[in-house]
């Protein structure tokens, strides 16, 4: 019995690659590079935002000694608002793509009750393809944590196939969302139909157009 388990085990596993990361346009949201206590809101790297700007004054780079969850930095968007930053690769299929986040709760007033930090994935036409949401208030005050992953498959004939994958961040819910330590991972997998996400938010995405 413990012998076939094993064998059940080891082909399920075999149908997934290891997963290869992303590197993604200041992750770490650390450009432009502050003084403590400093705040920026032009973004970094090549993050824009939902009307195509890069310093509408709806998100900000902020360093807030030990308000981070990697580096001195984080991100905040203000309340029914996004940001994007175009990865470079384009979705491919058969593949599982995985973003990780880190959600902050600044304070009471700020991240506030009924707050919906959300992230996803759109493309270059401006097609959302799903997000998750995450409630930063069951976060430490004034501290980061990881937000579940955002899991997507895409399967073989999918349309999505050789569209730019962008990453999409935004603020949902009342009050500000707060984002650190953006990370995506994409792994070969057999799909055997394709796959559905949960289509929600980033109304204001898109408008979002790939930026090389």
């Amino acid at each position: 019995m413990k012998k076939l388990v094993a064998i059940g085990v080891f082909s399920a596993l075999a149908t997934f690659a290891q997963a290869a990361s992303i590197t993604l346009s200041n992750a770490s949201f650390e450009d432009p590079n502050l003084n403590e206590g400093g705040w920026e809101n032009s973004l970094g790297g090549d993050w824009i935002e939902s009307d195509g700007s890069t310093g509408s004054g709806n998100s900000f780079i902020e360093f807030i000694p030990g308000f981070s969850a990697d580096g001195n930095q984080h991100v905040g968007v203000a309340s029914a608002w996004g940001i994007g930053v175009d990865t470079g690769e384009v979705f491919t299929a058969d593949t599982r793509y995985s973003l990780l986040i880190a959600a902050g709760n600044r304070n009471a007033s700020f991240t506030v009750a009924g707050n919906v930090t959300q992230y996803g994935l759109v493309d270059g036409l401006g097609g959302i393809h799903g997000s998750s949401s995450y409630d930063a208030t069951a976060v430490d005050e004034g501290g980061f944590a990881d937000a579940p992953a955002f899991v997507f498959d895409v399967a073989a004939g999918s349309a999505l196939i050789g569209q730019p994958v962008i990453v999409g961040l935004s603020s949902a819910g009342p009050g500000r969302a707060h984002f650190d330590n953006i990370r995506l991972d994409a792994s070969p997998i057999s799909i055997p139909e394709p796959a559905t996400g949960l289509l929600a938010g980033f109304a204001g995405l898109m408008l979002l157009r790939r930026k090389r």
